[in-house]
């Protein structure tokens, strides 16, 4: 039996058939459903890797096995780990929608958000059928505290994607992506 490490991620094993005859298993029984040559893998997975000194123990690897006429070899490839990614899945993207009776109620819920840093949500306020408009989108991302905030302002809450659709083609805007930025700012907050 020979063994040498190709290189960081690749060992070599070479089996003669005096290799195979002491083992007590042949080239077509190497196969990993079976418990006996599951022992002679496992065997030769740490006869490598005290050989090499390569840490193969509680590794995934690949295992490749190829007949010659005097044996076979095996190419053990260590497997990488991939990277792993991690996924923000949005559940609530219904924006948020609250009814001002007066623009007075309006400046002050703004200039208390924009003090509370609520300055960067994606927003817009309008104006329809005498009331005021305040439209957050991205609900996945507000804060409880600030809703608490809006809703002391605020004569109605509610959610619809269709509403703002409503708005955005009937109602006059007032400010646009970032009201609640660019009215913070212009009201002094």
């Amino acid at each position: 039996m020979n063994i040498g490490q190709l290189d960081g991620t690749r060992i070599i094993i070479s089996l003669c058939e005096d290799d195979l005859e002491k083992m007590n298993i042949s080239f077509e029984e190497l196969d990993i459903s079976g418990t006996h040559s599951r022992r002679i893998l496992r065997e030769l997975l740490r006869s490598a890797s005290i050989k090499t000194g390569m840490e193969l123990s509680g590794k995934r690897v690949f295992i490749e096995a190829m007949k010659h006429e005097h044996g076979c070899l095996l190419l053990i490839t260590v497997l990488q780990k991939s990277p792993r990614k991690n996924y923000r899945i949005k559940t609530d993207s219904e924006p948020y929608i609250f009814d001002f009776c007066d623009i007075e109620d309006l400046i002050c819920c703004i200039r208390a958000l924009y003090r509370m840093k609520g300055r960067n949500y994606k927003s817009s306020v309008y104006f329809f059928g005498g009331k005021y408009c305040l439209v957050l989108f991205e609900s996945f991302r507000i804060r409880k505290s600030h809703l608490d905030t809006i809703s002391e302002y605020s004569c109605k809450k509610h959610r619809s994607g269709v509403y703002v659709s409503f708005l955005r083609e009937h109602a006059v805007p007032a400010a646009l992506d970032n009201a609640v930025g660019i009215m913070g700012a212009a009201f002094g907050a």
